[in-house]
């Protein structure tokens, strides 16, 4: 009889054991993470626009800050995947943008000289 409880505790607790582990769920996504994947060209002359694509900047154009080595850029239009950016003078490398709280470095970049 002492065995046959013993049996139906160690049930009991198994199969609380398995229904506590089964209704646990992680359904929690992870954060974005702001990267830059691209920059488009990788050399461009002073005042020329180049797109930077990547992940989680700000759709506010102001609210992203994008440094070109070392020199401070103008963001014109900016979406979740692409900032337009006017290239700084004496700009240099790398790039990296500022967002969201974070900051990613992108490839390197060239100042490249204006076509005659």
């Amino acid at each position: 009889m002492n065995q046959l409880k013993r049996w139906h505790y160690l049930v009991l607790l198994v199969g609380g054991i398995f229904a506590m582990m089964s209704s646990c769920k992680n359904d929690e996504q992870p954060a974005p993470v702001l990267s830059i994947t691209s920059i488009s060209p990788t050399s461009a002359p002073v005042n020329s626009t180049v797109t930077i694509t990547g992940t989680n900047f700000n759709t506010t154009p102001s609210s992203n800050t994008v440094v070109f080595g070392t020199v401070s850029a103008s963001v014109v239009a900016a979406t979740s995947t692409q900032l337009t950016v006017i290239v700084p003078a004496n700009s240099g490398s790398p790039v990296s943008v500022s967002a969201n709280g974070a900051t990613a470095t992108g490839p390197a970049f060239r100042l490249a000289a204006k076509p005659v």
